[in-house]
């Protein structure tokens, strides 16, 4: 009897892989989908054993969360889409594994729609002082600025605004979502020229017309009065004043006297808010 006697040798192999969270791993008829080492017996085509070490990695998904704000108006890049609207959006990246990664976020769409109370420009005299105040709405208002031109001119709520010139008028405001809002109004500054003197005074010492006096805008920033005989004779000049209606003036006498009943003629020198100077002429008569 002979015998050939033919020996196999076993087989055994070491496989590490990385698998995303969700997929898996077959070997023979097994199939694996979490993370461990796991030994497999697989039988060769002699019949003999083949054993399979597998070290397997599960990379789990990646979940971030986020939260932010944009203001009405602005857009937010996420992915491949522009958001304009409030909500919560969800989006599946590929992370450096090749693994997905979930994005989820949380967008806050917020709204600062603070306007002044004003739709139309305004025309005020010249030195005259406006409280401007907003319609606040779009939240709570954690900065508040006013301007002319570049120039900050107030930082409350409400400006007291004394108009000088002509300008255009700022309100700057950001609210708690870090959303500005800006709005303006144009003011026009209007300088009255008049001034107001009576034509006739009756010097009599009974309170009523005793006196040449001026009468004067808001727009004036001082006054005098002169006061000539036909001849041309200066009788009376009064203080430099920046009274709005003068107190005192000319009460019908020279050098204590009192003057003739008849026409006299007056000059007054007035000074504009603005820096303009005029002189205005005018007769009164005197009737005692």
């Amino acid at each position: 009897t002979t015998l050939t006697l033919q020996e196999f040798p076993s087989f055994s192999a070491i496989v590490s892989r990385e698998i995303c969270e969700g997929g898996s791993v077959t070997i023979g008829n097994e199939i694996f989908t979490e993370t461990g080492e796991y030994d497999i017996t697989l039988m060769t085509i002699n019949g003999c054993d083949s054993i399979t070490n597998l070290d397997l990695i599960v990379i789990p998904k990646m979940s971030t969360e986020l939260q932010d704000t944009i203001c009405e108006g602005e857009t937010y890049a996420f992915g491949e889409i522009d958001l304009t609207i409030s909500g919560i959006y969800v989006d599946t990246l590929e992370n450096e594994n090749g693994c997905d990664s979930i994005i989820i976020l949380d967008l806050e769409v917020g709204d600062n729609l603070t306007r002044i109370n004003l739709n139309e420009e305004l025309e005020l005299e010249f030195g005259t002082t406006i409280t401007l105040e907003p319609n606040v709405s779009g939240g709570d208002l954690i900065i508040t600025e006013w301007f002319e031109q570049d120039i900050l001119v107030g930082d409350e709520l409400t400006l007291d605004y004394l108009v000088s010139d002509d300008n255009w008028v700022y309100f700057e405001s950001t609210n708690e979502l870090f959303c500005i809002a800006i709005d303006s109004i144009f003011i026009r500054a209007i300088i009255d020229l008049d001034i107001y003197l009576p034509n006739v005074i009756t010097p009599d010492g009974d309170g009523l017309n005793d006196l040449l006096n001026i009468g004067a805008s808001e727009s004036v920033t001082y006054s005098q009065l002169s006061v000539y005989d036909r001849w041309g004779n200066l009788l009376y000049v009064g203080p430099r004043t920046d009274a709005k209606y003068m107190e005192n003036g000319w009460d019908g006498t020279y050098r204590g006297e009192p003057v003739q009943v008849g026409t006299y003629a007056y000059k007054v020198l007035v000074e504009y808010i603005n820096g303009e100077e005029k002189v205005f002429s005018g007769d009164v008569t005197v009737i005692r």
